[in-house]
């Protein structure tokens, strides 16, 4: 208990420094996640829901969109601690869930609890697991995902009200992060054990018909019936759950670029996972770490993209541990139907089925689902470990992949690298503290031979760096705070060819790359969605912008309110941002005195782009053109998708925005004054200039408030009721204990 605790306390202090020291910066977290959870996290900390997010391209949806993981239960850290502290935390905790998860996985299905301890450890460390914090979203599902399964065994085993509850809260959280195909594989995942638990339960209803008490007692539920009535308890606790999602992006599905403009099959299996990878479960990463971009890193084939997870590594013990006849049948069953799908493009059933069925693009990256296929490979080796033997074989299959990291660490001394010096000290370290703190375990060498690479990869893979070269990055865009701005040339930044992901990134946040300068509040005005959560009229803004000369790009910057465009410059090999002001920037509100009129997307582009447009005194509606009346706005403020002004307008008038258009916009006018006696007034709203909002404003002096959201009142409600459930379904996984189960 001693060591157990010793082990705890290094654990939770390493924790707090790494969250106060550091950031996950590569990849998503940086471009995506920590901008939205930083612009998130001022709504919160207003006692707000995060509907809008004004930073990105010109006015973006923030709680309709499921990468911001807006309704998950950790966002009470952003009301404790700073951004980076709480985004930091996020990682550290569901890796902690993580062990815990799989952990009662492994002893719900026959390990025992030394060989359980010791298999979650490898499965926190794993390649896999270390992967994934690159992604906010994914590293959720490192720890739910074992966690759904854990509580889709305790369900089959005794159908009842309190295990149907912890099923659907896990499958619930696995919702409210907003990643389907990950959702897709859990749920299959699940579907393999039901199926195998719906079959033991016929079973056992046929053995229960044949019993004497059977007539006497006809209105008890058979097992078949307790799984059908429990588990669709659960469906619907894991709906409710997943409802103020659902609601807020139900409001935008029909205008998101995903829904406009699907994913083309290429891009669905654009990561897939080669076959050749599949040894990396055992031996390791071949092509080296995607965080080390130096010479004897991973560099995609032009035109590919690079791999999700950048190791796989399990390790050697995959091998006995899948092919002993003892194995669960059901785990050996779901890592092979998971490997088959996420081969992807590698395998031509996969890529058939992707080509003809639309709805099989709306999720990208099949390589996604070896995640619930390294899931299955621990609980078989744990199932191994529990069983396993002395013989030389196993220390064999264990040992694969140490010649792996003996060639990792003579390249990185010969680069006069310390990376690889502080892994392999961490790793022994880590290996005695966790051989030292199972003394039960089948065999400590075993252990120490699975235990040492997979540290070590860890220690040399984890995506995290210091936050001070980022924290200066965004002091430097302080000085544009609050002011919209284009961002230009970055993608196409020279850089060593050697030079690591971390200087890269640091050049990059100096440079106010998008969307990383919005958490230090940048407006960008004109830019791509990372993830295809924009409008799809603004996509075409942007992409009009991108290829037009620059006569008329610099009328798309003015139409979007940028007042600055920010490029780069390179001064001795250093690159430094250069600013340019924008003349003629439309004003952020403004009523316009001439209509010209558009019936699609084509008219309104070339509308816009005639050189006799005037930006700020035309304006493009799809509605028949006309003169409108002059007005005026003497009162304006923001917050968080609401804006409020005071307008007076001569006649009919069209109040142009700054915000992007979206159908979920509403408008209201009350007459006069605060305090007036008026009825409220509903104004139709319109996209103008091709993606930004429009109000039609009818004659008179008015108090005018636009609100992104029709049902607001909705989400705040599905979201209380989604944290009770979550919490009655925390109370009842009950991760600490499980009584040990014969594997079936």
């Amino acid at each position: 208990m001693l060591k157990r605790a010793l082990l705890a306390t290094l654990a939770i202090l390493a924790a707090a420094a790494i969250s106060s020291w550091g950031l996950f910066y590569f990849r998503d977290n940086f471009s995506t996640h920590f901008p939205l959870k930083a612009v998130s996290a001022i709504a919160y900390r207003n006692a707000e829901i995060p509907f809008w997010n004004s930073g990105a391209g010109g006015g973006q949806p923030l709680a309709g969109n499921p990468n911001a993981l807006t309704f998950y239960p950790d966002n009470i850290l952003y009301l404790l601690f700073p951004s980076h502290v709480a985004f930091n935390l996020h990682f550290l905790l569901h890796l902690a869930l993580a062990f815990l998860a799989m952990r009662a996985l492994c002893r719900e299905t026959g390990s025992s609890e030394p060989a359980s301890s010791f298999v979650a450890f490898l499965y926190a460390i794993s390649g896999l697991a270390i992967s994934a914090t690159a992604f906010y979203n994914l590293i959720t599902a490192v720890a739910l995902v074992p966690l759904a399964f854990c509580c889709a065994e305790r369900f089959i085993r005794r159908p009842s009200f309190r295990e149907s509850l912890g099923l659907g809260g896990a499958c619930g959280l696995l919702g409210l992060a907003g990643e389907p195909v990950t959702v897709g594989g859990a749920a299959a995942g699940i579907g393999i054990i039901f199926i195998a638990g719906w079959a033991s339960a016929r079973h056992e209803s046929a053995l229960a018909s044949d019993l004497p008490d059977a007539a006497a007692n006809p209105s008890r539920p058979t097992p078949v019936a307790r799984l059908a009535i429990f588990g669709s308890l659960a469906i619907v606790a894991a709906i409710g759950i997943v409802s103020p999602q659902l609601i807020a992006f139900s409001e935008i599905s029909h205008e998101v670029e995903r829904s406009v403009h699907p994913f083309s099959s290429r891009s669905v299996l654009a990561a897939s996972l080669p076959p050749w990878r599949i040894a990396e479960v055992v031996a390791g990463p071949f092509h080296g770490l995607i965080t080390d971009l130096g010479v004897h890193g991973f560099h995609p084939a032009p035109g590919q993209y690079p791999p999700l997870f950048a190791s796989l590594l399990v390790g050697g013990a995959v091998i006995p541990a899948v092919f002993r006849k003892s194995a669960a049948r059901r785990y050996q069953l779901l890592a092979a139907a998971m490997l088959f799908l996420a081969l992807g493009s590698s395998n031509p059933i996969v890529r058939a089925a992707v080509d003809s069925i639309g709805v099989l693009r709306l999720g990208r990256y099949p390589e996604k689902l070896a995640l619930p296929l390294i899931v299955a490979l621990f609980v078989l080796v744990g199932g191994w470990l529990t069983t396993a033997g002395r013989r030389p074989l196993l220390l064999l299959a264990c040992a694969l992949p140490l010649p792996l990291v003996a060639f990792d660490l003579v390249q990185r001394s010969r680069e006069g690298s310390l990376d690889a010096v502080a892994a392999i000290a961490v790793a022994a370290a880590a290996s005695a503290l966790m051989v030292r703190a199972l003394p039960l375990l089948p065999n400590s060498r075993i252990a120490i031979l699975m235990l040492f690479p997979l540290v070590y990869w860890g220690v040399r893979s984890l995506p995290i760096d210091r936050y001070a070269p980022y924290r200066e990055g965004l002091a430097a865009a302080s000085a544009l705070e609050g002011h919209r701005v284009v961002v230009t040339a970055n993608e196409s930044l020279s850089l060593p060819s050697a030079i690591t992901t971390r200087d890269e990134y640091r050049t990059r946040a100096r440079l106010i790359h998008p969307l990383f300068g919005m958490a230090g509040g940048i407006r960008y005005a004109l830019d791509r969605s990372p993830e295809g959560m924009y409008s799809f009229l603004s996509r075409i803004a942007h992409e009009r912008f991108s290829a037009a000369p620059p006569w008329l790009a610099a009328r798309y910057a003015a139409l979007s309110g940028c007042e600055a465009i920010v490029s780069h410059a390179d001064a001795s090999g250093r690159a430094f941002p250069t600013i340019v002001a924008v003349l003629g920037t439309v004003p952020d509100a403004c009523f316009i005195a001439n209509a010209l009129p558009a019936h699609s997307v084509q008219e309104a582009v070339q509308a816009i782009e005639t050189p006799s447009f005037r930006p700020g005194v035309d304006a493009v509606i799809p509605a028949p053109g006309r003169r409108l009346a002059a007005g005026r706005v003497t009162s304006l403020t923001r917050s968080d998708g609401r804006i409020n002004l005071t307008v007076v307008c001569d006649g009919e008038a069209l109040l142009r925005l700054g915000e992007s258009y979206w159908s979920a916009w509403t408008a209201v006018a009350v007459r006069g004054t605060t305090g007036s006696s008026e009825s409220v007034l509903t104004l139709r709203t319109l996209p103008v200039d091709l993606d930004r909002l429009g109000v039609i404003v009818p004659a008179g002096s008015w108090r005018v408030t636009i609100t992104f959201g029709r049902h607001r009142h909705l989400v705040a409600a599905a979201w209380f009721l989604s944290t009770v459930l979550a919490a009655v379904g925390a109370a009842s996984w009950r991760l600490r204990k499980s009584s040990a189960a014969p594997a079936r």
